[in-house]
């Protein structure tokens, strides 16, 4: 499916939404677990959706002047349907910026359906269970070979899921920190080097059509050494009640300090950006866990629009029923819970959709 027809259906599905709705929303609800080994497997039951997509996303903070970030995945409507795709760059010292970078049809890459897990696309190869994953690729300057080791464990917010009655679902499992170590090799000079760093991991898919996604995402996670937090929350479409959850992890010390699956968010602090009003504040609270959260934005630093790349006519199109567009902020975030509390510096980004 080429990028017109892409933009023409969500277009059209934005017009025209789903005529029967369940108007019930079942979010990050259970108890929560650590993550096993299975829940590195596709989710095979929901490939046939229309809007199937699923992501293995890494973001990584090297050492130095290494670099690593790592995105692999299938998608129904990035191509043809049932196609599969690798996005990774890295660098080391000596060896400049490498990405690799394509997208494939059905048949042209592969991922297990049973244990144990390996996903192969594009000459890149992931593979392991959830203590320990091993990635390798290759471009024609230099080959990366590298071992993620999971320093604290996985983890699903609740059920890891957001239902929307029967028309779609959202599913995350997360690795808050994975220690890299491995090597980028000169494919000139055959010269090794090392390189190490720590990832955070998800895994993460969807169903849901683009007039029933959450009209805001908001994101927080710290960067470098010391005490890490990751958080994710969504604004609830107001057909399906319009509140805002979200759930958020802490790390301490090579340990867990704070884990809540379903906070309860308040958007403060609004401020207008043009057609769109933001909040520089997020307050949260989960009674469950006793855990309490509270982000600060400070400078607006960058402003992506998700559709720059499409061309004018297309974007123009989208653009009149959805805007998606990424706002991203220095912010400080601290979270509080039985005793425990984690304050750390990072980035927080408000993603819009409408």
């Amino acid at each position: 499916m080429n990028r017109m027809r892409i933009a023409l259906l969500l277009a059209t599905l934005v017009a025209f939404p789903t005529a029967a709705l369940a108007y019930e929303a079942s979010v990050f609800k259970g108890t929560s677990a650590e993550a096993v080994a299975a829940d590195l497997l596709p989710h095979v039951a929901a490939a046939d959706k229309t809007f199937y997509s699923e992501n293995y996303l890494f973001n990584c903070d090297m050492e130095g002047k290494a670099r690593l970030q790592i995105k692999l995945g299938a998608s129904n409507v990035l191509g043809k349907s049932g196609s599969g795709f690798a996005d990774i760059s890295f660098a080391a010292p000596g060896i400049p910026a490498q990405k690799l970078q394509k997208t494939l049809g059905p048949g042209k890459w592969s991922v297990s359906k049973a244990l144990p897990f390996k996903f192969q696309a594009a000459g890149a190869e992931l593979s392991g269970d959830q203590k320990s994953l091993k990635l390798t690729a290759s471009t024609s300057r230099a080959r990366l070979n590298v071992e993620l080791s999971a320093a604290v464990p996985g983890w699903k917010p609740g059920d890891g899921r957001l239902e929307l009655g029967d028309q779609g679902y959202f599913a995350i499992t997360v690795w808050p920190a994975l220690d890299v170590k491995g090597t980028v090799t000169d494919s000139k000079n055959g010269k090794s080097i090392a390189v190490t760093g720590r990832c955070i991991f998800n895994h993460a898919v969807s169903t849901l059509p683009p007039e029933l996604m959450p009209d805001r995402w908001f994101y927080f996670r710290t960067e470098g050494a010391g005490p890490s937090l990751l958080f994710q929350g969504l604004l609830l479409p107001e057909a399906w009640g319009g509140k805002a959850f979200g759930w958020v992890m802490a790390v301490d010390r090579g340990k867990i300090a704070a884990a809540a699956p379903r906070l309860e968010l308040t958007l403060s602090d609004p401020k207008a950006r043009g057609d769109v009003t933001l909040p520089w504040a997020i307050l949260g609270k989960d009674p469950s866990t006793g855990t309490e959260c509270a982000i600060k934005a400070g400078k607006l630093k960058k402003v992506v629009d998700r559709l720059r790349k499409l061309p004018a006519f297309e974007a123009a199109l989208v653009r009149k029923f959805i805007n998606p567009v990424r706002y991203l902020f220095d912010a400080e975030m601290e979270c509080s819970s039985t005793g425990a509390k984690v304050r750390a510096s990072g980035e927080y980004i408000v993603e819009t959709l409408r």
